[in-house]
């Protein structure tokens, strides 16, 4: 049982971990660090450290790990692998009742060129259903300034913070019992930005949640950059407007004299040239026109958005006769832009304009690793082979060559993936792949 509550524990963080016993047995591997070398659980089930590494890789590793059973304290350095730099992070898990040390936690993050580890979290600590601290990590005892964890172990947390930030937390911890997902907020403390990730830790044998990680990173850092390039953004954002505005009312002026000029021209060949110049400017003027939603993309922050709203407001605005819509995803939502409802509807038009006849609109989710694969369907005569990327460059099509390119640009904005996979001449399908943590069902 004990074992179990650590593997769960390793399993609700997001970092790349693995966990050994004294003689470097593997004991557990979590799914982001399989991810990232890309091996099956099988492989390193009951198999030692050097099963898999040179003598001299084991007789490091084997060294951090007697010394962590003998002082119980944690070991950070730096190696390099495969032309890669990484730091290692041993630490030890001790049992909470008697505090002896029962394996070696291992944290292996690789080092970007601007020298900083990929996932280092600030803080670290958990807490039982009573709020109570059941182990604290070094970094948020500095954070803390306190002398050790010991100040902090069977305590609980209203005992060191006020009533408000208490309160909160005791609703997020609560959240996360009842529902075993994962809860994130932010908060400020002084002047310094805070996310916090509220991780489920689970019994895997009842699967019942028996305590909570909660995560808690500094992004003050980012909070100030993000806030210049909105101020930025809004400066520019305004310029456009202006600008795009004083060139829609001169094109507006422009096509009624090529209208006023086509109604009195009785010279054929005199009259083409007049047609192609008003076809010219109506282009312009829907490319200026789109330039207000692309400039939208981004601007505001992404919002949880239920997809059957967006889909029912686009048909309506479509105004499509006599076409079954399909929709086999419940009360699924997605993270993402505000201008989601966007790509709904240029999925539609899409198909209005160039499925020929179809009948049928169907849209439903796959579960697949690591997230979700939306999927967006018409019965209509598809796209070919050669044209399924193309389709979502900057324009290419038939009319202002916008509506797919722009469907890519927003979900973008939140790591969201779209690809064409319908076979042509059975109708177009579309797939948005949703990465974990960006959807709820």
């Amino acid at each position: 049982m004990k074992e179990a509550k650590y593997r769960s524990l390793i399993e609700s963080m997001d970092d790349s971990i693995y966990m050994v016993d004294r003689d470097c047995c593997y004991i557990f591997m979590n799914k982001k660090h399989l991810e990232r070398i890309g091996r099956s659980a099988e492989l390193f089930r009951e198999r030692r450290y050097q099963d898999f590494h040179t003598t001299e890789e084991f007789r490091n590793f084997s060294a951090n790990i007697d010394k962590i059973f003998l002082s119980g304290e944690t070991i950070e350095e730096r190696y390099e692998k495969d032309g890669r730099i990484y730091i290692r992070i041993f630490s030890p898990i001790k049992n909470i009742e008697n505090d002896g040390i029962v394996a070696v936690n291992i944290n292996s993050r690789e080092i970007t060129e601007e020298g900083e580890a990929f996932g280092k979290e600030d803080s670290i600590y958990i807490v039982d259903k009573d709020y109570r601290y059941l182990s604290i990590n070094a970094e948020h005892i500095e954070r803390l300034e306190i002398n050790s964890q010991n100040a902090f172990i069977g305590k609980t947390y209203d005992e060191f913070h006020p009533k408000g930030r208490n309160e909160t937390f005791s609703r997020l911890i609560n959240e996360v019992f009842e529902t075993g997902e994962v809860v994130r907020d932010e908060y400020m403390s002084g002047d310094f930005h805070f996310t916090r990730r509220f991780c489920p830790v689970k019994d895997i044998l009842t699967d019942q949640v028996i305590a909570v990680t909660v995560v808690s990173t500094n992004v003050t850092d980012q909070k100030i950059t993000e806030k210049s390039l909105m101020e930025a953004n809004k400066k520019l954002n305004l310029l456009n407007s202006i600008t795009r505005h004083d060139i829609l009312n001169q094109l507006t002026a422009l096509k009624g004299y090529v209208l006023l000029s086509l109604d009195i021209c009785r010279d054929e060949e005199l009259k083409n040239f007049l047609e192609k110049q008003k076809a010219a400017a109506d282009t312009i003027y829907n490319q200026i026109s789109f330039t207000k939603d692309y400039q939208d993309i981004g601007v505001c922050a992404p919002t949880w958005q239920e997809i059957s709203n967006h889909i029912d407001n686009s048909a309506k605005t479509l105004n499509i006769q006599g076409i079954n819509i399909e929709k086999r995803f419940g009360n699924l939502k997605i993270f993402a832009d505000p201008l989601l409802e966007k790509v709904f509807y240029n999925l539609m038009e899409n198909s209005v304009r160039h499925g020929g006849d179809f009948s049928k609109l169907s849209f439903y989710y796959e579960r697949i690793p690591y997230g979700i694969k939306l999927v967006y369907e018409d019965d209509g005569c598809g796209i070919k082979d050669e044209d399924k990327e193309i389709i979502f460059k900057h324009g290419y099509g038939k009319n202002t060559g916008l509506g797919l390119f722009l469907i890519r640009e927003i979900i973008s904005i939140t790591g969201l993936e779209i690809h064409e996979t319908g076979i042509f001449g059975e109708g177009a399908k579309f797939e948005i792949m949703v990465p974990d943590r960006m959807y709820s069902v």
